[in-house]
């Protein structure tokens, strides 16, 4: 691991700070401490920041860990740079996290307070997606009950305002965000509409198409889409091949292929995610895409999201090619930036995809 020290944190030169096992497995849901109370004698002195004492974000291969970062307290300054335990116990108490113990409500900080946070905020998303009815609607719900949960609770990161950071080796201790519930992932208007599906692909197959025609009256408008793709690779122990199964998503306008002026009887896809960066982020060496693109000028009306599958040759010697198979889960968020108040409405008059767009919406819990 390279060094990854930012300003405001305990572990810059100590390996042993880094992010390790169990958390480093890319199938893991990683979870790092952010700072909830600040003060000028505070190690870490801005709000929503990496908590002095979380692991150091970024790992092998680039692989984006931890995946979301939840409140876990912050540490006082000691000006005699010793950090003893009594120093630390006061720090506590005064920028700790409220905690319930067998004595009462007190306060205590670690990213072991941050991952019950975010386990909570899972439980709920599960909650509501076994309340719904898209395990009528999607035949491989119980196999995708877990992508589907992260991916939903990795795409309510881009759906709420997060921490505004520049630094980018604190980015790298942010992972996504914060995750978010209700007004995150369920409470669309009119102008946004979130579509939640999962399904499998086949290594004979190679290649899946999920096309959605968007409303006429969007020609011209402003969009924008936020998208995740969350999938779980068998792995091995070879780090050369890890990941044993590798899915690539994308979105994409889908418009007629033109050669010598006339159609060609084929099709053309105009990609629209952005370069790679810790915010849009895409690896062929992890399991999850997350990334959100604006649209200023809506030139094309038919949308595809594509999901290509590679395998390992590890996999390939182990396993026939017709038993390879590989679940996953996409969440795709369009909204209309012009605020036009139709989206939802047109959307729900077109015939595919119609239940999976009512049911993430119109749950009833």
């Amino acid at each position: 691991n390279s060094p990854l020290g930012y300003k405001g944190i305990f572990n810059v030169k100590d390996d042993s700070c880094n992010i390790s096992a169990p958390s480093d497995a890319i199938n893991a849901l990683s979870v790092g401490s952010i700072a909830e109370s600040i003060s000028g004698n505070t190690i870490c002195d801005t709000l929503d920041h990496p908590s002095p004492f979380t692991r150091r974000g970024g790992f092998r291969n680039d692989i984006k860990k931890p995946e979301l970062v939840a409140y876990g307290g912050n540490v006082e300054k000691d000006p005699t740079d010793k950090y003893e335990a009594s120093h630390l116990v006061a720090s506590t108490n005064n920028h700790g996290v409220d905690i319930m113990d067998e004595a009462g409500f007190c306060r205590d900080t670690g990213t072991s307070l941050s991952a019950p946070i975010v386990t909570r905020t899972a439980a709920l998303v599960l909650d509501y997606l076994k309340k719904s009815n898209l395990s009528k609607q999607l035949p491989l719900f119980n196999q995708n009950k877990a992508n589907l949960t992260k991916a939903l609770l990795i795409h309510s990161t881009s759906r709420v305002e997060q921490a505004k950071i520049k630094d980018e080796m604190v980015k790298r201790a942010y992972g996504f965000g914060k995750a978010d519930y209700t007004s995150a992932l369920f409470d669309d208007t009119e102008d946004t509409v979130t579509i939640s599906y999962a399904d499998a692909i086949s290594f004979s197959e190679k290649k899946q198409k999920i096309l959605i025609k968007l409303p006429d009256y969007l020609l011209g408008k402003s969009l924008e889409f936020t998208f995740t793709l969350v999938y779980n690779p068998p792995i091995n122990t070879n780090f050369k091949e890890y990941k044993m199964i590798n899915l690539q998503g994308s979105v994409g306008l889908i418009f007629p292929n033109m050669e010598n002026g006339k159609l060609t009887g084929k099709t053309d896809v105009k990609p629209l995610a952005p370069s790679h960066s810790w915010d849009n982020y895409k690896s062929s060496d992890f399991n999850t895409i997350h990334f959100k693109k604006t649209l200023r000028k809506l030139d094309i009306l038919d949308l595809q999201i594509g999901i290509q599958m590679t395998v390992s040759n590890h996999l390939l010697n182990e396993m026939s090619e017709d038993k390879i198979l590989q679940n996953y889960a996409v969440v795709l968020s369009i909204k209309d930036k012009t605020e036009s108040g139709q989206l939802r409405s047109q959307l729900l008059q077109k015939n595919q995809l119609v239940e999976l767009v009512e049911n993430t919406i119109k749950v009833q819990v």
